[in-house]
């Protein structure tokens, strides 16, 4: 571990201890009246008996086998959410979204072309509607709009 980390976990130990052996020091910074003793006989006994007991426990099955065999492997912990996986997902949610604008891109593109050639095709040079009309025709045009508009109106 690199220095600084070393520094401040000495000094968190350090705390650790020093909290630990006189506790009254940290009782008097709270802001109401303490009156907790840490160090009667039942509260002692208690936390010795676990400890031994569990030392007992570990000793017993480390020496008759059963406990398992230290393996050299790596934890993997929650972090790696954040380091492996989530970078990842990020990274295969923007190439998808990059394929699916490539797409309709392309097809938004695809279909502006069609629509300028069909208006090239009615509204452009020698298209159907600049062309010379003969009057029946240019009658005729009038007459459809009108009913459309007649038709629009009815059904509203």
């Amino acid at each position: 571990a690199p220095r600084n980390m070393l520094l401040a976990m000495f000094l968190a130990a350090l705390l650790c201890v020093y909290i630990g052996s006189f506790p009254g020091t940290l009782y008097a910074l709270l802001p109401y009246p303490v009156d907790y003793v840490p160090y009667d006989m039942t509260h002692v006994l208690a936390q010795l008996q676990l400890l031994f007991f569990s030392a007992l426990a570990f000793a017993w099955l480390n020496l008759s086998g059963i406990y398992p065999p230290e393996l050299r492997s790596v934890n993997l912990d929650v972090e790696w959410l954040y380091r492996r996986a989530a970078p990842d997902l990020i990274n295969a949610t923007v190439k998808q979204f990059a394929i699916l604008k490539q797409r309709t891109w392309s097809q938004a593109t695809g279909w502006f072309h069609g629509l300028v050639r069909t208006a090239e095709r009615y509204i452009g040079p020698g298209g159907t509607v600049v062309r010379n009309w003969t009057a029946s025709a240019s009658t005729l045009v009038v007459l459809i709009v009108f009913l459309l508009i007649l038709l629009l109106n009815y059904l509203r």
